[in-house]
């Protein structure tokens, strides 16, 4: 009976089995099926390149931007206060030159004439009217220029007339007759007052000769006041006896007045007109058949060289003295001319006129 009952149960437990294992063989879950795996997503490297590039272009405008802010906080022109401006500090090799040496205008004398040349525009306007006139004088303004006629005298104390005119040409005035070297020319600090000595025609040695101190007004082309100096017999002691009553004039012309004594009673230094001759009578600056005339510094890095060519023959034309003027179609012997404006400091040369003389420039 046991043995019986065994048998069925392990009998059923087969069938159970065999159910089961059917029933799993026809689940759809179990059954050998191949199902896909899914593939990866490429990967779009330009999408990828695009993005990069704009972060990059963004974060450079962004640095651009800062920099622009800060170069507009060094433009004068975008400050409003002085403590906003960033100091700046200048590395050895870094410098920073200040000076300014061009010229803004120039006068100057042209075969007998009296020129002006503007280098704002390059433009040259011919002054005088008078013929054989020299020693151009400017104004501190740069408006007025005084010349004196040419007087080349085998002796005795040349002396020509004194012309004053302004830099446009439009007029010219005769102030008197003096001594180039002697009339203690001066210009007021503004430019529009001049004081200067003028001679009478007679003899020195005529008990006739005397002297007279002026003092003009360029604006309103009108004398001040004249006072007569009491010279002597001895012109070669310049330190004149001015005696004008200052304090009678009208207020505008008194410190000019009180200046202009203290210029007359002091000996006068002329200008070094052979300033380092030897080093260019034969230099760089010297064309080839030229010889130097002058050379005078007229600041400390400046230097006025002046080259003529021929043979001068006046009396008073020798090197180094102002009466030498040099200029072609006047002084026999003299065929061309030409002078240069020097930055000694730099060896440079600033600008170079040709056929003029007797510069004086304007800074």
């Amino acid at each position: 009976m046991l043995y019986f009952f065994l048998e069925i149960h392990m009998e059923n437990q087969i069938n159970v089995e065999d159910q089961n294992t059917q029933q799993i063989g026809q689940n759809p879950i179990n059954q050998q099926t191949v199902v896909p795996f899914p593939e990866k997503p490429k990967v779009n490297y330009w999408m990828i390149s695009t993005i990069l590039l704009a972060i990059a272009f963004i974060a450079v405008s962004f640095w651009f931007f800062i920099g622009d802010k800060q170069v507009a906080n060094l433009n004068p022109n975008n400050v409003s206060r002085s403590e906003d401006v960033p100091t700046v500090f200048l590395t050895p090799t870094e410098s920073v030159n200040v000076v300014n040496n061009n010229p803004k205008l120039a006068v100057f004398m042209r075969e007998g004439m009296v020129y002006t040349k503007n280098f704002d525009n390059n433009q040259e306007t011919k002054v005088s009217r008078t013929i054989k006139v020299g020693s151009p004088n400017l104004s501190s303004n740069g408006k007025y220029v005084i010349y004196f006629s040419i007087i080349h005298a085998a002796g005795g104390f040349p002396r020509g007339d004194v012309f004053i005119a302004d830099v446009g040409g439009s007029y010219e005035k005769k102030l008197g007759s003096t001594n180039e070297f002697a009339s203690k020319t001066s210009w007021s600090k503004d430019g529009n007052y001049l004081g200067l000595i003028l001679f009478t025609d007679e003899n020195s040695s005529s008990s006739d000769f005397y002297a007279e101190a002026l003092l003009y007004d360029a604006m309103a082309q009108k004398d001040i006041t004249r006072s007569r100096i009491n010279l002597g017999q001895d012109l070669s002691n310049d330190q004149y006896d001015v005696n004008f009553d200052c304090a009678k004039l009208e207020a505008k012309y008194v410190t000019f007045c009180n200046e202009f004594v203290a210029i007359a009673k002091a000996k006068q230094s002329l200008p070094e007109l052979g300033y380092k001759a030897d080093q260019y009578r034969n230099s760089n600056y010297t064309k080839a058949g030229y010889k130097l005339s002058k050379s005078y510094k007229i600041t400390d890095d400046l230097v006025v060289l002046e080259y003529f060519t021929g043979e001068p023959k006046n009396p008073e034309s020798q090197w180094g003295i102002g009466g030498g003027v040099f200029v072609p179609g006047y002084d026999e012997g003299v065929t061309q001319t030409y002078s240069v404006l020097l930055n000694e400091k730099t060896n440079k040369v600033i600008t170079e006129l040709l056929n003029a003389v007797d510069i004086k420039f304007l800074l």
